[in-house]
């Protein structure tokens, strides 16, 4: 493999891994605090606090209970690199819903320097993850160099 192609390779599960890290990490601390404080603290919390006044409690609701928990299933699963594009595009989506919420609760600059908030990059992160996939170092390209194997007999 060329010596682009190997660096390439590594960026991809750098990136998969990170980002899968990242929220993993946001996803504990929050349901830490849902066991020690409560079901529901972060969402009559935190979420409470940055929802729109335009989006409704019934739709609310259900995604903010949800939130902490999609948070650490979705990053350990991005971080191992199973179902990768799926759990992709689910941070991509997560991301850019906190970024929409961000920016109506605090304005254009969503509480960070505009375009260059964390978020924002998590996007694109998340974007080329789905785009391009989990890579060879992911439990997919496991289980699908499995897959061509036996579809062809090796």
């Amino acid at each position: 493999m060329a010596q682009a192609g190997r660096a390439s390779v590594f960026l991809i599960a750098l990136n998969r891994v990170l980002l899968g890290l990242y929220f993993l990490g946001a996803g504990v601390a929050k349901v830490q605090g849902e066991l020690n404080d409560g079901i529901g603290s972060f969402y009559n919390g935190p979420f409470k606090a940055m929802q729109p006044s335009w989006l409704p409690n019934a739709l609310a609701a259900p995604y903010g209970y949800a939130l902490p928990w999609a948070e650490v299933v979705v990053g350990a699963l991005l971080a191992i690199g199973l179902f990768t594009k799926i759990n992709a595009a689910l941070t991509f989506l997560m991301s850019l819903s906190f970024t929409i919420a961000l920016m109506m609760a605090n304005g254009l600059s969503g509480g960070g320097p505009g375009v260059f908030h964390t978020n924002v990059f998590l996007c694109v992160i998340a974007a080329h993850i789905v785009v391009v996939g989990g890579g060879p170092f992911s439990v997919d390209a496991t289980f699908m160099g499995r897959a061509a194997k036996r579809a062809t007999g090796g």
